[in-house]
């Protein structure tokens, strides 16, 4: 409305008297519907959003519990049948775009019954590996068809299996065909409006073929902008897929042999060995102190302890502990840490219970942030127009009688309240914003997650491997009661000799005794002959070594673990160079010791050892007794140089970071407090599953730490924040997070995460750098601001900036006044005192040159005036290419009628003089208006464009 001429105030020359008449009626009728409508509107849309704001502050939180039960576990569900219908498809089908209604029907329906067959797959194949986790072994080999764990599947029988299954893999990522990008690129809000717009062009009476051709043409270049884009990262996301594939010991034919894991087929016998890929869904049949990592598959960094023993009692399936699942057989899984095994495939593929879950998250759509306000805008623009081009028809038919020339300048307000070149602008921005970010080592799977990051004001990360390093630190201060230079040289060898994968305690003690010297000397002068790997029942890995400097024959048993799980086994302690009986006193001081360690967010791991026969070839946890204590050794997380400037520089342009990690409490303090962050407040997923809905949001709004959380009430946190208003960001790497990368307006993930994760994610980092993120974060800002303006101020990219329709109709409705204000001072001046309402074409020329110049200089000042916070020109300017513009389009336009045949051409006389101090004082008076609108404004809505 601010940038276009009030339509009631555009009449022709009167020619006679019933022309006085209407002189009269014209101004009151222009008030009435440029001033007075849209204070009506306004006060109307105060009233309804107050009440809006209510009712949802009662309902959001109970939104956002049953939501989130609505995720998992999977839920058969019936299929419709006909037209009956089916309460449970609101629940399992995310909100559609409108449009896909007003389209067809059809494919909706289509959309939300693939997501409901997914959704039942996934929880029959739960269904099925819940019984199969309970059956004896030899009965599940017989429903395998496998003759026997010793000798395996034939070569015959893995042929006619492989034919059936076919490959190994898992259909994540699959992209996205010809049709998909083409419907994508046409399917969009803003399309629809500008079809609406051409179609209103070319309908008669007087129909615009010129401006119906500039529309399309406009459409085109933005649909053909992001198929282009659409495609391109489409092709550079299958140039990631890695090449490297994976094998995996199967026993066939009676012998083993490696077998490239997608030859895996149902009923392989696999074997379960340290550093292994689980190749598919599995269920042990043999296990020795077999642990299995499953840090991308539920978050947790600690092993989980498996068995070969029938399932007894009711756990959820993630929990069995004679299952083992895949998470992508081609590049990442759970794997074997420590120990071996036997398994047997029960799935593989797109048959394996993560690849269901990742069906049923890519047949459920999921609106962003973006979309929303995209979809809201569209309709603020469509409210305008059915609002006022009835009542500019009415009103201009009613004083002109006629009725002809008002519905053809009806349908050309209809015209002018669309912004034409919208959807070209945006998709162009949009693209640069992507090919930017692909600069910055990131991949953008969807145009829309530029305008995210920017809106972004509440990132929810994981810790390990974002924040933190995958290997922890030895911290030596604070301990040196109990730890010696002895201690660290055993604790050193327990970590090099094992045969099992180290896990990130083995890897800093690893580091920090080939960075002090002394890893040469202990790998010369020891030798491995036993071991006990570490399992969660003992809580202890121990090793047998022969000691080859000192040439005596006697071994050593070399235990750490657990502090009071290796206290248990102790009965001496070392104090200094003698050794002492453990009695009550000792224990109580290494126990308090200890303790002050771990509340400091530390990792504490006990030390021991024991003096074995010469002849002690093997080992047995039998041999865990008359230890002596020799101390222990504390660790930390070892934070990322980049994460406190990163996450200190999010929080300073207005994104508030909130941790959701399955790690322990104190760990993820202790790295919160590492890296300098001011609230330390958390609580874990234990607590929180407790609480009431309010309780809930309260504690959501307050903790920055969330710890051992699950992936559902990850979901709820990310969906009780975007129901607060918050655009939510989430970065993960894990299956475990896929569910909210899902649900978040903007899921980032990595390039060496999960399958699962990558394929829920809308952007993926090359580098787990959350330094990247933040250019992401200012790049979509900028991209917004290049939307609608030129050039930022500082202070504009240092809050969050989102699309919205509701502060887009408040401007149009308090703009648009102001400005018809001014338009209505210029009329009545030309019209009285400078007698346009003269008859003849002279007065007509002189009505058409004021308005003109009047126009031009309010609408080119108005650039200026919108685009920043500040005074214009004095304390913030606008890039030079736009301000030598806009001054030589003003100039130009007083000029033109003072050139001959120029201006003629275009009816503008030469105007009195007067006239131009009269413009100057309106032009003034407008611009000082608007800027007492923008600091009320500002202080009102605490924003501004």
């Amino acid at each position: 409305m601010a940038t276009q001429s009030s339509p009631a105030l555009v009449v022709s020359s009167p020619e006679s008297t019933p022309g006085h008449t209407r002189a009269y009626v014209v101004p009151p009728i222009a008030v009435l519907v440029d001033v007075g409508l849209p204070l009506v509107l306004l006060a109307v849309f105060a009233v309804t959003f107050r009440m809006r704001r209510a009712a949802a502050s009662k309902q959001h939180t109970v939104d956002t519990t049953d939501e989130a039960t609505h995720i998992a576990p999977f839920t058969t569900v019936e299929l419709p049948s006909g037209d009956a219908a089916d309460p449970v498809l609101e629940v399992l089908s995310a909100p559609r775009p409108f449009y896909w209604w007003l389209l067809d029907f059809n494919i909706a329906q289509k959309m939300r019954s693939k997501s409901i067959i997914a959704t039942n797959r996934a929880a029959q194949a739960e269904k099925e590996l819940l019984v199969v986790a309970s059956l004896p072994v030899q009965e599940l080999l017989v429903r395998l068809g496998v003759m026997s764990s010793d000798s395996g599947l034939t070569h015959e029988e893995v042929a006619l299996r492989q034919l059936a299954s076919g490959p190994n893999k898992i259909g994540v990522g699959k992209p996205q065909s010809l049709l998909s990008l083409t419907a994508s690129a046409l399917l969009q809000p803003f399309n629809f409006l500008m079809v609406v717009v051409a179609v209103v062009t070319i309908s008669p009476p007087n129909s615009d073929w010129k401006t119906f051709t500039m529309v399309m043409v406009l459409l085109v270049i933005a649909i053909v902008l992001r198929w282009t884009e659409d495609m391109r990262n489409v092709r550079h996301g299958q140039t990631l897929e890695s090449s490297i594939s994976s094998t995996s010991q199967i026993l066939r034919d009676g012998t083993e042999k490696q077998v490239s894991t997608e030859n895996v087929v149902v009923g392989d016998i696999v074997r379960l060995l340290p550093g292994r890929l689980v190749p598919g869904d599995v269920r042990i049949i043999h296990a020795c102190s077999l642990s299995i990592g499953t840090a991308a598959l539920t978050g947790e960094a600690t092993p989980v302890h498996k068995t070969a023993n029938p399932s007894t009692a009711s756990q959820d399936l993630l929990e069995q502990q004679n299952l083992c699942f895949a998470v992508s057989p081609q590049l990442a899984g759970t794997h074997v840490v420590s120990g071996d095994g036997l398994g047997v495939v029960l799935r593989i593929g797109n048959d394996t219970y993560i690849a269901g879950i990742a069906a049923a998250l890519a047949a459920q759509g999921q609106m962003n942030a973006f979309d929303f306000a995209v979809r809201r805008i569209v309709y603020v623009f469509i409210a305008f127009v059915v609002v006022m081009v009835p009542l500019v028809i009415v009103l201009n038919g009613l004083t002109t009688r006629d009725w002809h020339g008002a519905v053809t300048f009806g349908l050309s307000v209809a015209v002018a309240l669309t912004p034409q070149m919208l959807p070209m602008i945006v998709t162009a921005n949009l693209v640069q914003g992507v090919r930017q970010l692909r600069k910055q080592k990131a991949v953008v799977k969807r145009l829309d997650a530029v305008q995210n990051l920017g809106a972004m004001d509440v990132l929810c990360t994981d810790k390990t491997g974002t924040l933190t390093n995958e290997q922890t630190t030895l911290v030596l201060e604070g301990n040196q009661d109990y730890t010696s230079h002895n201690v660290l040289k055993l604790a050193y060898a327990n970590s090099y000799f094992q045969s099992g994968l180290p896990n990130s305690t083995d890897l800093g003690l690893l580091a920090y005794g080939r960075k002090h010297g002394f890893a040469g000397e202990v790998e010369a002068n020891w030798a491995a002959v036993d071991e006990l790997p570490f399992d969660f029942e003992r809580r202890r890995l121990s090793v047998v070594l022969l000691d080859l400097a000192g040439g005596s024959t006697e071994r050593t048993l070399v235990c750490k673990g657990a502090v009071e799980e290796v206290l248990a086994v102790s009965t001496y302690i070392m104090e200094g160079n003698a050794v002492q009986p453990l009695d009550e006193i000792h224990i109580k001081n290494v126990q308090e010791a200890a303790n002050a360690m771990t509340c400091k967010g530390l990792r504490v791991m006990g030390v021991a050892t024991r003096l074995l026969g010469s002849t002690h070839s093997t080992v047995t946890t039998g041999d865990e007794c008359l230890m002596i204590f020799q101390g222990f050794l504390t660790f930390r997380d070892e934070v990322k140089a980049s994460a406190g400037p990163a996450l200190r520089s999010l929080m300073e342009n207005g994104v508030a970071v909130k941790v959701l990690t399955g790690d322990t409490l104190l760990g993820a303090k202790q790295v919160w407090h590492t890296i300098g962050m001011p609230n330390t407040d958390g609580i874990e997923g234990h607590s929180l599953a407790a609480m009431e809905a309010d309780q809930f949001l309260a504690t959501v709004r307050r903790c920055s730490i969330f710890a051992k959380v699950t992936p559902q009430q990850k979901v709820q946190i990310v969906t009780i924040l975007q129901q607060n208003d918050h655009v939510v960001g989430f970065l993960g790497d894990g299956t475990n997070d896929a569910l909210a990368l899902r649900k978040a307006d903007v899921g980032v993930s990595v390039d060496s995460g999960t399958d699962v994760a990558k394929d829920a994610a809308d952007v993926v980092l090359l580098e787990k750098d959350l330094k990247i993120l933040e250019t992401g974060m200012v790049t979509g800002r900028i991209i917004y601001g290049n939307t609608i303006k030129d050039t930022m101020d500082p202070e504009f990219l240092k809050q969050p900036k989102k699309w919205s329709a509701k502060f887009l109709g408040v401007y149009m409705l308090i703009v648009g006044p102001i400005s018809s204000i001014f338009d209505i001072c210029t009329f009545c001046l030309l019209w009285y005192f400078y007698h346009a309402d003269n008859a003849g074409n002279a007065a007509a020329a002189v009505f058409q040159t004021g308005w003109f110049l009047e126009s031009l200089m309010t609408q080119t000042f108005i650039v200026h005036l919108l685009r920043t916070e500040r005074w214009p020109f004095l304390h913030s300017r606008a890039a030079w290419p736009l301000i030598l513009s806009s001054f030589g389009t003003m100039v130009l336009g007083i000029v033109i009628p003072y050139i001959p045949g120029l201006g003629p051409a275009f009816q503008l006389i030469h105007i009195k003089p007067s006239f131009y101090g009269f413009m100057a004082a309106i032009v003034l008076g407008y611009c000082l208006s608007m800027q007492a609108l923008k600091y009320v404004y500002i202080k009102v809505f605490g924003t501004w464009l």
